[in-house]
């Protein structure tokens, strides 16, 4: 990390009330607003030194030029910098920009929330309307609890505000049949702890699509959700992926109304008492190669071997898996911060180690492929890619053992090849300069043996309860279905005429 200095201000200016020179001590007396500072100099100071350091409260003072540029004033830099350890200097640039960027994030949200209801709307056919409403109307009591607990402990003066719904508990929502909901509903609850911003603006699209539906007791909501929207603004949240986080749940709520909502990735798993970790992970094992088996090969894996297969399908999927390698480290560390088992937690931070900074590898596939850094880092990942780091990530905040025994989703299963590696090969035509970047990535996972995490996580955990299996089993499930969507999701897009059409709600699907 590199040092603090007075040239990371924009607009720098001295922030006191005023600089006097004691004539019989030579120094110089400055009044600030928590005190007094007496600034000696060598040889003492006098009416020049105190109208020159007095000229400094201006940011556009000739002598800030001076002090900050190449080779400048060093007696003057020094004194600055002593001042600035004390608190002594602002950013004119910055405290103007303070003031403004609640607004502006609020224009630029408001605008994203009425496309994005504008869109629920008008892709949801009249025979899916009643569904969209019981969708909206439980995922509006289930945001509003979360908001509540959110107000509870950051916001307490909020908290008389918030309106009276309930949060679903994980279990029931892992219980529903309605995967869009499911996905829409945990994603709120990763919001929650992570991106609270996100949170206050997924409530106010349900808001705005509910009252485009005609639903009751809309404005006192939004009231309060603006208030939670204008406490969390100001830099810290990054608005790009509030706006990501809206199209999300956008898309969620009128896939739920389709009839391939239903979830299609369950099995008939009974624990039948306490198990050690090793072999309830051989269950777990067995539980993925039966569903698999049934549910088939998803639909991109088939076509991305078809002969003819368009090369932006190879693009296309190291682009997601850029978007989704950039925040990989995401869903390791909430297990960081668990108090683990001492075998556990060594292995959890080499298995960290063994990731950082991966996401240069799918970025040299991307650039190998023939995409430009704009059109890589410029892109938006697909909601289904978003909320499978968000879903992961919440996974690692409250359930461990359900973590451990899902990580065969993202590394691989143990003795199973990687299914993609040689048809994009065949696709691309891409050789010794593809190991640059996705073939290196995909050598140092076999390097480092990731397709054993699992079963290494597992085998260092000595008993696992009936409760926290059926848990972790339900969960895991869900997350399979999630990846298994997510494959078709990259066909639909990238197999398309036009793949580098944005998916986000656009000024050019709307009606009118």
């Amino acid at each position: 990390m590199e040092a603090w200095s007075i040239q990371k201000y924009e607009q720098p200016y001295l922030d006191v009330r005023a600089i006097r020179l004691d004539a019989g001590s030579g120094e110089l007396i400055v009044e600030a607003a928590n005190g007094e500072y007496v600034i000696e100099r060598e040889g003492g100071a006098d009416e020049e030194t105190a109208g020159r350091l007095e000229s400094l409260r201006s940011p556009g003072a000739a002598l800030w030029q001076e002090v900050r540029g190449e080779g400048g004033a060093r007696a003057w830099a020094e004194l600055l910098q002593q001042m600035d350890y004390l608190g002594l200097l602002r950013d004119a640039s910055k405290d103007a920009h303070a003031a403004d960027v609640p607004e502006r994030e609020r224009r630029a949200l408001d605008g994203a929330i009425a496309r994005a209801a504008a869109w629920v709307l008008a892709r949801t056919p009249d025979a899916a309307v009643a569904a969209l409403r019981e969708g909206v109307g439980r995922m509006l009591g289930h945001a509003e609890g979360l908001l509540l607990d959110l107000t509870r402990t950051s916001f307490p003066d909020l908290a008389p505000l918030a309106p009276p719904g309930e949060a679903t508990p994980l279990a029931a929502v892992l219980a529903l049949d309605n995967f869009y909901l499911q996905v829409a509903m945990i994603q709120a609850m990763y919001e929650r702890r992570s991106a609270p911003a996100s949170l206050a603006a997924s409530y106010l699209l349900l808001l705005d699509v509910a009252g485009r539906l005609g639903l009751p007791g809309c404005e006192g909501g939004r009231a309060f959700a603006r208030r939670i929207q204008e406490e969390l603004s100001g830099g810290v949240y990054a608005s790009r992926d509030t706006r990501v986080h809206v199209d999300c749940l956008a898309t969620f709520l009128v896939r739920s109304t389709g009839g391939d909502a239903g979830r299609f990735c369950r099995a008939a798993f009974r624990p039948d008492g306490r198990k050690s970790g090793l072999d309830f992970m051989v269950d777990v094992e067995r539980v993925v190669a039966e569903v698999s088996s049934r549910i088939g090969t998803p639909r991109y894996l088939a076509a991305v071997s078809e002969p003819g297969a368009p090369r932006a399908l190879a693009q296309g999927c190291y682009l997601q898996e850029y978007h989704v390698t950039l925040r990989f480290v995401e869903i390791l560390t909430p297990m960081m911060a668990k108090r683990l088992a001492p075998p556990l937690r060594r292995r959890m931070f080499k298995y960290y180690a063994e990731e950082v900074g991966h996401e240069a590898f799918e970025y040299q596939s991307c650039r190998s492929l023939g995409l430009t850094h704009e059109q890589i880092v410029d892109s938006e990942p697909l909601p289904l890619h978003v909320a499978y780091v968000d879903a992961f990530t919440h996974l690692a905040e409250v359930d461990a053992v359900g973590y451990f025994v899902s990580l065969f989703i993202t590394e691989g299963l143990l003795g199973v090849a990687p299914p993609l590696d040689s048809p994009l090969r065949r696709l691309t035509g891409e050789g010794e300069r593809f190991d640059d970047g996705a073939g290196r990535h995909a050598a140092l996972n076999e390097e480092y043996n990731h397709t054993s995490l699992s079963r290494l996580f597992m085998a260092d955990v000595a008993s696992v309860s009936e409760g926290a299996q059926s848990a972790a089993i339900d969960f895991m499930l869900l997350l399979l279905e999630l990846n298994y969507r997510a494959w078709d999701d990259l066909l639909d897009q990238y197999g398309a005429p036009d793949p580098w059409r944005s998916r986000a709600p656009t000024a050019e699907e709307l009606p009118g």
